[in-house]
Order: C-alpha cells, then structure tokens, then sequence
C-alpha cells in the first residue's frame, strides 16, 4: 500500500498545472510569483488509477477513493511579510462559504481544515496555514466522504516528505466525532461521540462569533450537552485536545 501511495504522491509533485477552485478564487495573484511552489493535478490523472489491475483489497479501496477526486491543487509561498496574518485574513474569507473542520497548532505551524459538505458528502476540502514561514492553500475537490479522506492518508508512509499535516488530519479522530441530533429542539440533548484518543479533551458550545456558550470536559467516548439555557440558532461543538480543534456545526431550533 505505502508504494502505491509513493507513486501517487511523486506524480501529485511532479505535475503543475493551472486549475479552477478557490484558489484560483483568492490567490491568483500568486500564481505570477517565481519563487512559489505550485501544483495542480485534474481528475483526468487520478482515473489512470483505474487501470491498475490487483487483487490487492486496500489497492482496490484506494484506487475508488482516487476515482472520486476531481483535482488537487496546492500552493506553497515563501518569504511574505507576515504569513500568519495571511492566514488569519484568508481563514476570514474561506469560511464565508466553506464549515471550519478541523484546525493544527504546533510550534511554527498553524493549519486549519474547511469544508464544502452537504449529506455527507465533501465537495471541496481546503487547507490553509503557515508551516515554518511559508503560506500554504490546498485544495482537493470532487465527492468524498470525509471517513475515506482519514482513512486513505493514515495508509500513507508518515515517513513520507511533506505528510506531517496530513497525518495529524487522519489521526485526530475526526471522522469518529459525531454530534448528533442535528438539527436539535432547544431544551433537548445533544449527543456528541469521539474515539477512545480524544477523551480527556475540552468541548465547548460555541457561537457564530465564537463566544463559549457552554463548557465540558469529556470523559467517555459519548457525552451529552444540553440546550435548555440556549437560544434558537447556529452553534459549534469544539473539541480541543493537543493543539488540535475539531469542529461541528449544530442548529438549535425553536
């Protein structure tokens, strides 16, 4: 499995091309500056997969997730004045549009993940941060389902250069997380579910302006929140553990 992802990862870093998503959206204009590093790779190149012929399962689970992928393009930009206030600017923009998934603070490095889902399904998954000063974007569109965005880059060699981000992605937990009902009557409970590696970790109501609205500590793979004390709206349950957030979006009806 780890050589098929090598050669998949060495053509995704071999290939620039030009293509049409957000980043073309917001960061044309960088497109023009010598010094970046930029790939882009179309769906065209992810169904050669398709003829690779095996007998092996994970191969073949592989080869359908690539299948459904309709671009990958990235970005990378050295030497800008000041790339974290890049960052917040451009966190600012994207989430207009897209749910703020899932967001990496370490030494040196901030990253958040963002989303254009509907049932389920991920149309756009968008990656913005700074990473030891430079400014990255990437994109990846087509329609996924975010359990077999985890589960593919936790089949990746984390040994492999440039996978660091990607496999604290996988390895949050974060297809695992569950907040559920949704939409939930006010007064009710709001069930909310995460793997074994995430109990011990903050959950907080948050509000669109992202007031904490409601605080708890969770100490068992299910937990409840209640909605008595809360207003009819659009909420966030935050889970931090280790410098990683994990968000989900929850209406609160009348």
């Amino acid at each position: 499995m780890k050589t098929v992802s090598h050669i998949i990862i060495a053509i995704l870093l071999s290939v620039p091309m030009f293509g049409q998503n957000i980043i073309d959206k917001y960061y044309g204009d960088f497109a023009a500056r010598e010094d970046i590093k930029s790939v882009y790779v179309a769906g065209k190149l992810f169904n050669y997969a398709s003829y690779i012929e095996t007998d092996d399962e994970d191969i073949k689970e592989f080869k359908d997730f690539l299948s459904s992928i309709t671009s990958f393009n990235l970005i990378s930009v050295p030497k800008l004045d000041d790339p974290k206030k890049e960052y917040q600017w451009g966190k600012k923009r994207i989430a207009k549009n897209f749910e703020e998934l899932l967001t990496v603070r370490e030494e040196n490095t901030n990253f958040s993940f963002y989303i254009d889902e509907e049932d389920g399904i991920i149309y756009e998954l968008v990656g913005i941060g700074t990473a030891e000063g430079d400014f990255i974007v990437g994109s990846l569109t087509g329609e996924i389902k975010l359990d077999k965005v985890a589960e593919m880059i936790s089949k990746i060699d984390g040994d492999q250069e440039g996978t660091e981000l990607l496999q604290r992605f996988s390895g949050s937990g974060i297809a695992d997380v569950n907040v559920y009902p949704n939409p939930v009557g006010k007064g009710a409970i709001i069930n909310i579910e995460v793997p074994e590696n995430l109990i011990g970790a903050q959950a907080n109501l948050l509000s669109v302006d992202g007031a904490v609205v409601s605080s708890q500590k969770i100490r068992s793979q299910t937990e409840t929140m209640s909605t008595n004390e809360i207003s009819p709206g659009q909420y966030f349950v935050n889970i931090e553990s280790d410098g990683v957030s994990i968000k989900r979006k929850v209406i609160v009806l009348r």
